[in-house]
């Protein structure tokens, strides 16, 4: 679920994601009735953003301003990367706290702001929610796959010849 405070909107997305961990990253999200609303890929310090319902391909680096344009939260990518892997993220500006068995309960970065909590755990399912003055993502993670089947397929957008590219 998304909801942005500024706009006092609300969404619900489903997200299909890949990974390796610090390396690649892809979300494509849906619509609940399944329809493809866009894709997010990360490689390396690049990402793209397939945007379905403007016909446009966003390209820049994978910063804190890039993803706070399409997530309304000002996280580096490095951060989505920690969430999915359940990793401290790195840095002076982030604090975090564990729960009684050792996994991560809370990360905050007082500079930005943001605020991550695990809320729910269940052996693979897992409640994450991402809280910021402008949104609040809630995230609800069930199934893994230790495996990334056909890296190179799985870590590329197709990108119709019509659409638009513009740079974040």
């Amino acid at each position: 679920m998304v909801k942005d405070k500024k706009e006092d909107h609300n969404a619900i997305v489903n997200l299909s994601v890949r990974a390796v961990d610090n390396e690649d990253l892809r979300l494509d999200i849906t619509s609940p009735t399944g329809t493809h609303l866009g894709s997010l890929l990360i490689t390396g310090s690049d990402l793209e953003y397939l945007n379905v319902g403007e016909r446009t391909l966003f390209k820049g680096k994978s910063d804190r301003s890039a993803l706070q344009s399409i997530l309304h939260v000002p996280l580096e990518a490095t951060i989505l990367y920690n969430i999915f892997f359940d990793h401290a993220p790195a840095g002076p500006r982030w604090t975090c706290s564990k729960d009684d068995n050792g996994y991560l309960k809370s990360c905050n970065d007082q500079k930005m702001g943001v605020a991550i909590n695990w809320v729910h755990r269940d052996r693979d399912q897992r409640t994450i929610e991402i809280d910021h003055s402008s949104a609040n993502l809630q995230m609800s993670i069930s199934g893994f796959e230790p495996h990334v089947a056909d890296k190179d397929k799985a870590f590329a957008l197709k990108v119709p010849s019509f659409f638009k590219v513009k740079k974040l």
